[in-house]
């Protein structure tokens, strides 16, 4: 009825109980893309603020691994840094957890992306925080036998503790 440009598609939900939900579908993968780009900047950060903030009020024990994912992706497309860096991080500590290694690692890549780009938050975030979150992703990279970026970021993080691991080879002495 509304959709005079036929983007959308009924199709069956294969529930015969909730035949009286209608079920639709975009009609090409192409469609919802071509949507949010014809937006304006303004409204999707709106959009995907309000689709945290949404996601993050029904937040609990029993959906916190269904839910986490989305909030993240929803912050991540908004200004809220500090929100961005505290919802990557859980989600990262959740990949972890989980084995997730390569997930992990981009999640922890992205918080030090952040930072990177926001002094500001930096200085927020403290010295040992941050030391943390190079430690996590240096043990990343290592549990995913990728030793010498491993090794780069154990190192950060001890340099941030003004801890520098000593880089000479080991002598023996008799």
């Amino acid at each position: 009825k509304f959709d005079v440009y036929h983007f959308l598609q009924q199709v069956d939900n294969g529930n015969p109980l909730e035949s009286n939900i209608a079920v639709y579908t975009f009609t090409h993968i192409t469609i919802p893309q071509s949507i949010y780009d014809m937006v304006s900047y303004e409204t999707r950060i709106a959009q995907h603020r309000a689709l945290a903030k949404y996601y993050e009020s029904q937040l609990n024990r029993d959906n916190y691994v269904q839910l986490l994912g989305k909030i993240t992706r929803h912050y991540l497309q908004t200004d809220s840094t500090g929100k961005q860096l505290y919802y990557l991080e859980a989600l990262a500590d959740q990949n972890m957890q989980n084995y997730l290694l390569p997930e992990a690692t981009l999640n922890f890549q992205k918080i030090v992306k952040i930072l990177d780009e926001n002094d500001d938050v930096l200085s927020q975030f403290g010295h040992i925080h941050l030391s943390d979150v190079y430690r996590r992703l240096g043990v990343c990279y290592t549990m995913r036998t990728k030793l010498t970026e491993g090794e780069h970021f154990l190192f950060k993080a001890l340099a941030i503790l003004g801890e520098a691991w000593p880089r000479s080879e080991p002598q023996f002495l008799y």
